[in-house]
């Protein structure tokens, strides 16, 4: 029975100090070469950081605070919040318009050596852009813009004016917006102030042809006068009772109380039945089909006149919106260059490198020693056919 070989932890501690001259020379030739390629070889980066604070949606300005309790708004009139203007933020300054300006403003293409005769060119360079473009939400609902690029200045430049194009295309869209908004509210203006005329003019024809003038005011009155009729016509029925007592049936006094009471019923039934024409007075049983057409008509009115209220400083607004062209952006800090650099940390780099080969080293020299002190025919048949592939391949 063939004789395993074992290792443990101390052993491979005494073969990695066994070797420590080789396992040190070699790990500070890495650490010296990695720096010195680091060095030479990668070229220097620089961030420039500009620093935004998002702004409140000022679109239809002051009317912010009364349209903050509707919801479901149409084209987007509340009030919008920070991670919406973030969100939009983000999606300006990614998009392919911007990123292909930013390119032939700062000649991008050569900067990045990229060989504009290649198919494809442009998206290469908007591709290494959006790499060296880094934006993000600070705890306090800041919004940061880093560009990194081998010159400082340059960094700084290319911060600023995605600040400027963010500002631009803003704008723009808000632009775009209230004028959107603008055509909405003035077709919905006339169509407000058209149903508004119609309302009012079916109004006046049911007041002209009822004689309904105000439900409110006038039924009390008509009600009035019936009570006064009423107690009147009472006060003629106990004079008569009272005449009949006192004077002979012939009498002249007690036949004009007669004729004075039927006169009175008559006129009193006359009045119930077809109301007055010259006069407010209407008769008794048209009051309620006359009072709840006027209530409908009174309600159409009042309900376009709530609704003109309403969109008319709207439409005044935005109008307004449509022409204001003012910088929209809270520019906290704007980009300056950097003093230092900031890619590649080549220390940092140069140590990863280092231990990386240190490990290595170590992991070589115990596999070695394993194999070397292995009585295993399979590890011998491996060490001595590994490299004699091509002389068995016929």
């Amino acid at each position: 029975m063939e004789k395993q070989y074992k290792f443990n932890f101390l052993d491979l501690l005494v073969l990695i100090v066994k070797h420590k001259v080789t396992i040190l020379i070699i790990c500070l030739v890495t650490l010296i070469t990695s720096y010195l390629l680091l060095r030479f070889a990668v070229d220097e980066k620089f961030d420039s950081s500009a620093l935004i604070i998002p702004s409140e949606d000022q679109t239809l300005g002051g009317l912010g605070g009364m349209l903050k309790g509707l919801k479901d708004l149409p084209f987007g009139m509340g009030t919008g919040s920070v991670g919406e203007s973030i969100g939009m933020y983000n999606t300006i300054i990614g998009s392919r318009s911007s990123m292909e300006e930013i390119v032939r403003k700062f000649n991008l293409i050569s900067v990045y050596e990229i060989d504009s005769t290649e198919k494809g060119y442009l998206e290469g360079a908007i591709k290494s852009l959006s790499k060296n473009i880094k934006t993000n939400e600070t705890d306090d609902d800041a919004y940061a813009i880093t560009v990194r690029d081998k010159d400082p200045k340059r960094a700084a430049a290319i911060t600023n004016y995605i600040i400027d194009l963010l500002n631009r295309r803003i704008i723009e869209l808000k632009t775009q917006k209230s004028k959107n908004n603008r055509v909405f509210l003035e077709e919905r203006l006339a169509e407000v102030k058209l149903n508004l005329k119609n309302a009012e003019d079916s109004m006046k024809v049911f007041q002209e042809q009822s004689g309904m003038l105000n439900a409110e005011s006038q039924i009390k009155g008509i009600f009035e006068v019936y009570t006064s009729l009423e107690a009147e016509l009472i006060t003629k029925q106990v004079q008569l009772s009272i005449f009949e007592k006192l004077y002979d049936k012939e009498s002249p006094i007690l036949n004009r109380a007669r004729t004075e009471l039927q006169e009175y019923e008559t006129k009193i039934k006359e009045i119930k039945s077809k109301g007055q024409p010259q006069s407010i007075l209407l008769s008794k049983g048209s009051i309620p089909a006359k009072t709840i057409e006027y209530l409908r008509h009174y309600r159409n009115v009042e309900i376009n006149s709530a609704i003109l209220e309403f969109v008319l400083p709207l439409y005044e607004q935005s109008k307004f919106e449509e022409q204001k062209d003012i910088p929209i952006l809270q520019v906290v800090d704007y980009a300056v260059p950097a003093q230092k650099k900031s890619y590649p940390p080549r220390t940092l780099f140069a140590l990863m490198i280092t231990v990386f080969v240190f490990f290595t080293s170590c992991l070589v020299i115990f596999l070695r020693e394993v194999i070397s002190k292995s009585n295993n025919e399979k590890f011998k048949f491996i060490i001595s056919n590994a490299f004699t592939i091509r002389k068995n391949i016929k």
